[in-house]
């Protein structure tokens, strides 16, 4: 019991905590109990933080698309809320199945805004918005989970997703949370586009092997026109542009509100509006006027059409024109000039990045293992053991190996035990770690480290850590996620399955799973294949599925396709699938 609430099952886990249902016992109404992440306990003032925040949410839970707060408090050092309880599917199941027409995916983004416009007017930023945090209902009513939830987290810990709590989802994070800038409200105006993206195209604007690639992609590359990686989809020039501009990675050129992103899709023929091409491109710069160094067309806000406003949509196109015809008689040399400088900026903060997020240098690197079962033995004997994530050469056909024929790999019949390397960087790194007296080392410095970008001393600090406590399944979980920001595979995957012998808690996190179906390509593809079929199971099932849809690698794809296969439930024999909240 939980005062006057009875828990009965457990229906849910994810990066913020454990969701239970339960009865009201004055009502005998079902609800569902959140019970947050253990470590937010350790958080200084965190309770008192979160007493205040439940009241904020309390004050949203009016809003139709927001999730009604019913109670909240602190049991056992940790907090947890009361929420009412929803019968309906998470909009994550909906977009695992590929793109939806664009008319219902614009209906269902506009509820998305309705809820985050009256958060925002209440002071509140959600931080983490994502298709796990939406639930649909009937006629697909909208309701949003967890407002609030991530801002606290977010003053009490300066923690990124690789951490193990989900304080921002690099697949939806906006360019300021990638960098660990603060995020005001457009920072959720950047996920809803997001979301909009993958709902019209079938995948995210930005995918890779590894969750640091992702966040650089978010803050240095400008995401592909929908209308181009989606022409099946017919996506108008309207709507084109309003997603692109919710994507832009200075907050000042996305929507500056809700209501006004809303307005624009309301516009769009998609929305129920009259902005058809034609009329678009009367209210756009053309294409031939966009600077070369731009990567999509610089479209003028479109707003739902009103009559206080035919003046001003007329001053609009009229000045559009005037810039259009004015950059066309511009000298070509000057934007050559700006190109080139814009082009050379960015080479240099990509190698800022790579300098910090890389391997290091081949002067410390271990000397790497002997070829293995997972490792071809064609490959050349100074060749690091795995993939570099970030390394875009490797992504070129004249340096990747060719992928396998079918035959070649599968494989999957054969069960017997996967040898890993016994000799990888991790292990040589960690015996040579001798013993610290500082005993006031403990796992928020590692956090912190991470969080930085400091990963060989956050392993240090874990390697130190782990010698008090060597049963510790969150040690061993940041120390397979570090690895695997280094990209030592093996490592990782060897954490990751320590960590779930450990707690079967593991299990169930997200960067986990990610990295491991990431890993299902060589050397690493038995190691990654074993721990998939013999540890996660179903729990890996909806990043097997996005993989084998989505993935830049085909190896990835074909072998994410074959594990959710072999690993699939089976389905029942009737009745409706149903997520329960």
């Amino acid at each position: 019991m939980l005062g006057r609430f009875r828990l009965d099952e457990r229906i849910g886990a994810g990066g913020m905590g454990i969701v239970y249902k339960g009865i009201d016992t004055d009502t005998q109404k079902p609800v569902a109990v959140k019970f947050l992440h253990e470590a937010f306990a350790g958080i200084a003032d965190f309770v008192k933080r979160f007493q205040r925040e439940v009241q904020a949410m309390r004050k949203l839970s009016a809003h139709p698309h927001l999730v009604a707060i019913l109670d909240a408090g602190i049991s056992g050092g940790v907090p947890y809320l009361v929420m009412e309880f929803l019968s309906g599917k998470s909009l994550a199941e909906l977009v695992e199945r590929g793109a939806i027409k664009t008319a219902r995916a614009v209906q269902i983004v506009q509820e998305i805004l309705e809820g985050v416009g009256h958060a925002h007017g209440s002071g509140v930023v959600h931080r983490d918005l994502k298709p796990d945090n939406i639930l649909l209902g009937d006629g697909d009513a909208v309701k949003i989970l967890d407002f609030g939830l991530a801002k606290m987290a977010a003053e009490g810990a300066t923690q990124l997703t690789t951490t193990g709590l989900a304080l921002g989802t690099p697949g939806y994070m906006s360019p300021e949370q990638a960098r660990g800038s603060p995020a005001d409200e457009r920072a959720d105006l950047y996920s809803v586009g997001v979301i909009l993206y993958h709902l019209v195209v079938g995948q995210k604007p930005f995918v890779a092997d590894s969750a640091m690639a992702v966040m650089r992609m978010h803050m240095e590359e400008p995401p592909a026109s929908p209308r181009k990686v989606a022409p099946e989809a017919r996506i108008s020039a309207a709507l084109d542009a309003a997603i692109l501009r919710a994507l832009e990675k200075d907050p000042a050129r996305r929507w500056a509100t809700a209501e006004a992103f809303a307005d624009a899709l309301a516009a769009t023929p998609e929305g129920g509006g009259s902005l058809d091409d034609a009329a678009f491109d009367k209210t756009a710069i053309g294409r031939k006027a966009t600077p070369s160094g731009a990567k999509h067309s610089i479209a003028v806000a479109v707003r739902r059409p009103r009559s206080i406003l035919g003046i001003v949509v007329l001053l609009i196109i009229v000045g559009g024109g005037l810039y259009a015809w004015s950059y066309v008689k511009s000298s070509r040399r000057a934007q050559q000039k700006v190109t080139q400088e814009l082009d050379h900026a960015m080479s240099s903060a990509k190698r800022a990045l790579d300098s910090l997020t890389g391997p290091a240098a081949d002067a410390t690197k271990p000397t790497p293992p002997k070829p293995t079962a997972d490792k071809p033995a064609d490959k050349p004997a100074d060749k690091p053991a795995d993939k570099p994530a970030d390394d875009k050469a490797a992504d070129k056909p004249a340096t990747k190996p060719a992928a396998k024929p079918d035959s070649d790999d599968n494989d999957d019949n054969d069960d017997a035990p996967v040898a890993p390397p016994s000799n990888t960087p991790g292990i040589q790194l960690e015996a040579s770690t001798k013993p610290t007296a500082n005993q006031k080392l403990n796992l928020a410095d590692a956090t912190r480290l991470l969080a930085a970008n400091k990963v060989d001393e956050a392993m240090q600090t874990l390697f130190q850590l782990r010698q008090r406590s060597p049963r510790s399944s969150t040690i061993a979980l940041y120390l397979g996620h570090s690895y695997f920001r280094k990209n030592w595979r093996h490592d990782g995957l060897r954490e990751y399955n320590e960590a779930i012998q450990l707690s079967q808690t593991a299990r169930h996190n997200q960067l986990l799973i990610h990295n491991v179906v990431q890993a299902l390509d060589d050397p690493t593809y038995k190691s990654a294949r074993a721990l998939l079929r013999g540890r996660l199971g179903a729990t890996a099932l909806t990043e097997l599925r996005r993989a084998s849809r989505s993935d830049d690698d085909p190896t990835v794809r074909r072998r994410a396709a074959r594990v959710a296969d072999q690993i699939r439930p089976p389905q029942k024999a009737s009745g409706k699938r149903k997520h329960h909240r």
